[in-house]
């Protein structure tokens, strides 16, 4: 699994490059969602800046991944 989400070697059908690039837009979808919320609900708490602050990290760590998963994905379509 890991060298197929990860790894730049290989090839993907069609079939398989949408269904991973609809599951990372939908991952992403709900990571800027969670984002949204939090700032919305933190806008009345005395310590703003330390809840963005912990999600802009958590929302940093889990984006460079899911980047990665779409590139890996694009050149291994590429190869067809």
């Amino acid at each position: 699994m890991e060298a197929l989400l990860f790894g730049f070697q290989g090839r993907f059908t069609r079939a398989s490059f949408w269904f991973v690039l609809v599951g990372v837009s939908a991952v992403m979808t709900v990571l800027l969602s969670v984002a949204f919320v939090t700032h919305v609900l933190s806008s009345g708490v005395d310590g703003p800046a330390t809840v963005l602050g912990m999600t802009g990290i958590v929302m940093a760590l889990l984006f460079i991944p899911l980047v990665w998963i779409g590139l890996a994905a694009s050149v291994k379509r590429w190869h067809d």
